[in-house]
């Protein structure tokens, strides 16, 4: 739905990064109130499941058995679209999952994730999957991680933290 100053994504499904993936959008644009230029306003919902984490995330390669899952919603504003991630706001869950025959290859924000997976458990035990948890809020751009849980058959690890979207850091 299409008017003059907003534009609306009501309930769309269908495949986005290899997985399933509804989405609810609504764009509009109206005076800031505390400068002379127009916001634009974006808000939705976001739920994916079954991904490939790499068409996602550039810096991440996995193999096709690798599956990521996203619920979130969110809201910003800014003047420009690429002001939009500094004014992030909202909440969600993620999941990741790989075998351990199809480890993570990870550069920039997701090699820590890559380095744990390749650790063994007690005695040198090899994981044969491994899956990571999380809850998140996220305020200004940055991501405030609720009880972010790595786990497999040989180890398991808990972890809070925040990930800086925008300088692309994490701080666990």
């Amino acid at each position: 739905v299409a008017v003059s100053d907003s534009v609306e994504l009501a309930e769309w499904q269908g495949k986005l990064f290899g997985g399933q993936c509804q989405v609810g959008l609504k764009w509009s644009k109206a005076p800031d109130a505390t400068t002379s230029e127009n916001a634009q306003h974006l808000q939705g919902q976001l739920v994916l499941n079954g991904a490939d984490p790499s068409l996602m995330f550039d810096g991440l390669t996995t193999t096709s058995k690798a599956q990521a899952d996203l619920s979130l919603s969110f809201a910003t504003s800014a003047a420009k679209p690429n002001g939009w991630l500094k004014a992030l706001s909202g909440t969600g869950t993620a999941r990741l999952s790989s075998p351990a025959n199809a480890p993570l290859k990870a550069s920039g924000l997701f090699a820590p994730l890559a380095a744990v997976e390749q650790a063994e458990g007690p005695g040198g035990q090899v994981p044969t999957k491994q899956e990571s948890t999380a809850s998140f809020t996220i305020d200004s751009g940055v991501a405030t991680l609720k009880d972010l849980r790595i786990q497999s058959n040989a180890y398991s690890a808990m972890f809070d933290g925040a990930v800086d979207l925008n300088r692309q850091t994490f701080d666990l």
